[in-house]
């Protein structure tokens, strides 16, 4: 998997790297060493953009109330809709509390914690696909609260797995695949890829 670390100029967040690493993971710095200006704005392609990113994970320390140039990455990763986690405790101004977010307190949980953020559905992007599919099923003339749509980051693309009813045609499954597509594309037009299958 790979994973963007929004910094690696403390202690901590180079233990956190360090783990990530040598759990298997490709790890990306949104950060040129201890320069504190994003890679992006520094000449090179932000790894977001370079690379199939799956997870973006922050670090902090307790007691820190507000955010800063450290963590401009976590917002970078949230605008592109990433699955974010933070290791440590987050600064209190950080985030809006919509935007979904999974926290650990100790650089010895993140490898475990970051195989399950990953690999969890993502809240928002399933939300929405879950009420495009089921009004694109109105608009066929089948009302159903039964119809879900969950949405995974796979290898930097969205991969959506749809629950339809049995007696949808092959012609109005790919009309509802269409929906989908046009809809977490609109959402998440970053995603490299978006997958949609039919259960």
């Amino acid at each position: 998997m790979h994973v963007l670390m929004t910094d690696e100029s403390t202690e901590t967040s180079r233990s956190v790297a360090r783990a990530l690493s040598e759990a298997g993971h490709t790890v990306h710095s949104c950060r040129d060493g201890d320069h504190p200006g994003c890679v992006g704005l520094r000449g090179s392609r932000c790894p977001l953009d370079a690379a199939p990113v799956d997870l973006v994970v922050g670090t902090g320390t307790r007691g820190q109330e507000h955010a800063d140039l450290r963590h401009e990455g976590v917002l970078c990763g949230a605008r592109h809709r990433m699955a974010l986690m933070f290791v440590g405790v987050p600064p209190d101004d950080l985030l809006p509390p919509w935007v979904p977010m999974r926290t650990v307190r100790s650089v010895h949980e993140a490898p475990e914690m970051a195989e399950q953020v990953a690999k969890a559905p993502l809240p928002m992007h399933t939300g929405l696909a879950t009420e495009s599919l089921r009004q694109a099923l109105e608009r066929q003339g089948i009302r159903t609260r039964k119809a879900t749509a969950t949405v995974h980051r796979r290898d930097g693309g969205l991969v959506v797995e749809a629950v339809v009813p049995s007696a949808c045609t092959e012609r109005q499954r790919e009309e509802l695949a269409v929906a989908l597509h046009g809809a977490l594309r609109e959402f998440d037009p970053w995603a490299s890829t978006c997958d949609v299958r039919f259960a």
